[in-house]
């Protein structure tokens, strides 16, 4: 799977909660196939 340079968020929108370092996992995530629901 190739990497995308992809600009994501650090902090939520509407709760302010850090979210920026949790991509990495997300990705690993769905290399395991598993649903985003």
């Amino acid at each position: 799977m190739r990497r995308s340079k992809m600009i994501i968020p650090i902090r939520c929108f509407t709760c302010g909660k850090v979210i920026g370092n949790k991509w990495d996992a997300y990705l690993g995530l769905l290399q395991a196939e598993y649903s985003e629901g």
